[in-house]
């Protein structure tokens, strides 16, 4: 049944499971990391490069797609919702090639906090989806106190199947940067990693993704007016997150920033850095394993992604 129904029955299957079971409230999440950079500054690659160390916990696609029932470790490798997950990014690359090439699929892949925040109805996922460009200006009006209140229950009852971490959460989504103060309200004790790019850049890359994911879905898109609403997006996006460094600038020691461009000439270094700040021993073994993944899945083993900003009526001399 779950296979064939939306996100309504899979949230009051978790309802029903956290009603008879209400000792999953107690369950501990300290100190996660988020990161929060702007979309298309490198916050993908850093998500995916961290995750390959196994002191972390992240979310999985496939465990995204399905929540209910809570991951067991004993199982995990088994589970029929991989195969359900697998089968629906297939489907997916067979309607937009080049989204492999702009953002990295797989039902293993370490996935975005923004399908979490699907299960509360207020995720910009819905608008890279469908481009419903009213929701997605409401959604960025709405206090999300709430939203990360449900994000720590969730998290909670997903590592109540017995897989915690022994280091932290690791989390991602770019709109946590502008929901910084809602996220220390809830987890007062985060650690944030952000990374940044010229942003023009940013916007034009952004319009090309999100492009490609909703354009299986819908015809005769304009992309022009398309162009307009991305931007007016990541530019509410970066002047909200330069005000609430500013509130929280007497708290140095929760972030770390870095450029893309560091993020893909030395990988590695960026890791050294986060780990020295926060105090997390990076193992011989963490280093190797980071080592091979990037030799085989780095930025610039992959294809391409080719975009142009005046496709969407971007001036990137006036932008």
């Amino acid at each position: 049944m779950v296979e064939r129904t939306g996100v309504e029955v899979r949230l009051l299957l978790v309802t029903e499971h956290l009603r008879r079971h209400p000792e999953i409230r107690n369950e501990v999440i300290e100190r996660p990391i988020f990161i929060i950079g702007a979309p298309r500054t490198g916050t993908t690659i850093t998500h995916h490069l961290l995750s390959q160390d196994d002191q972390f916990r992240y979310p999985i696609t496939w465990e995204c797609d399905e929540l209910h029932p809570p991951l067991n470790p004993s199982t995990m490798r088994s589970d029929p919702r991989i195969k359900r997950s697998e089968k629906q990014i297939r489907r997916s690359l067979s309607l937009a090639p080049d989204l492999d090439a702009a953002n990295p699929v797989g039902a293993w892949e370490a996935q975005e906090c923004a399908l979490l925040h699907a299960y509360a109805f207020h995720s910009e996922t819905f608008h890279v989806m469908f481009n419903c460009q009213g929701y997605d200006r409401w959604v960025a009006e709405q206090d999300r106190t709430w939203v990360y209140q449900e994000q720590k229950l969730l998290l909670q009852y997903m590592q109540s199947g017995g897989l915690r971490p022994t280091e932290s959460w690791l989390l991602k989504t770019p709109p946590h940067m502008c929901n910084i103060d809602k996220i220390l309200t809830v987890f007062p004790d985060t650690r944030f990693v952000t990374t940044y790019r010229e942003p023009s850049e940013v916007v034009a890359s952004a319009c090309s993704l999100t492009g490609i994911v909703f354009g299986m879905v819908q015809d005769n898109v304009d992309w022009q007016e398309h162009g307009r609403h991305i931007r007016w997006r990541i530019g509410k996006m970066l002047a909200r997150n330069v005000e609430l460094r500013r509130q929280f600038a007497d708290k140095p020691a929760q972030f770390i920033d870095f450029p893309m461009e560091l993020m893909v000439r030395d990988p590695i270094a960026c890791v050294q850095k986060i780990y020295a700040h926060f105090g997390i021993e990076l193992t011989d073994q963490t280093y190797q394993k980071m080592s091979r993944f990037m030799d085989e899945r780095g930025i610039d083993k992959r294809k391409p992604h080719m975009y142009h900003a005046a496709d969407y009526g971007l001036d990137i001399d006036e932008l």
